[in-house]
């Protein structure tokens, strides 16, 4: 493991991660409020972006494992993408459905950050965002939880034009709620 957190370890993916990764993007309950589960063109395009991102910037989204039994259990990290058109430091969270509702998403999220803030990956007056459909409340209790600041709601043409929250927070700020 990268890290770890209390319940949790963190590992980069690996090209060889594509069976536990399709396990989670293509799960209908875990991936309910997206689109739609991840075909298998699409979960190779998400794990190969993520090795790369990985290998060039130092972070990405990272496997995440119960450390008491190794189970993958979900996708979490942050990554260089564009958000409304611009670009942006996304934090993103995918636990499987089977771990709901257990503090794994919040756990997961101030892990990586924590991480990234204290091996200097990003300066800590970078902003983080997180984006999600206003119906996912869980990812937004999440992002609420972390101490991100609702700033701005938009149509969200990737996801089914649906209206979706847009977080922001300095990594600063964020990490330095929890210490």
């Amino acid at each position: 493991m990268l890290f770890t957190s209390d319940r949790l370890g963190y590992r980069p993916w690996t090209g060889s991660d594509y069976d536990t990764l399709a396990g989670l993007l293509q799960d209908a309950t875990t991936m309910h409020h997206w689109p739609a589960p991840l075909d298998d063109a699409a979960v190779q395009t998400w794990l190969d972006r993520n090795v790369v991102h990985f290998e060039q910037h130092g972070f990405s989204r990272f496997c995440c494992v119960l450390k008491a039994d190794k189970t993958v259990i979900g996708d979490v990290g942050v990554v260089h993408a564009s958000v409304r058109g611009q670009a942006a430091l996304d934090l993103g969270y995918i636990i499987h459905a089977d771990y709901w509702q257990q503090g794994f998403g919040v756990e997961a999220a101030a892990a990586v950050l924590d991480w990234i803030a204290g091996e200097q990956k990003l300066p800590l007056g970078q902003t983080i965002v997180a984006t999600m459909a206003t119906d996912n409340t869980g990812s937004a209790a999440i992002a609420r939880r972390l101490g991100m600041e609702l700033v701005d709601q938009f149509i969200n043409a990737n996801n089914l034009h649906k209206q979706t929250y847009y977080f922001a927070q300095s990594l600063a700020e964020l990490t330095g709620q929890r210490r």
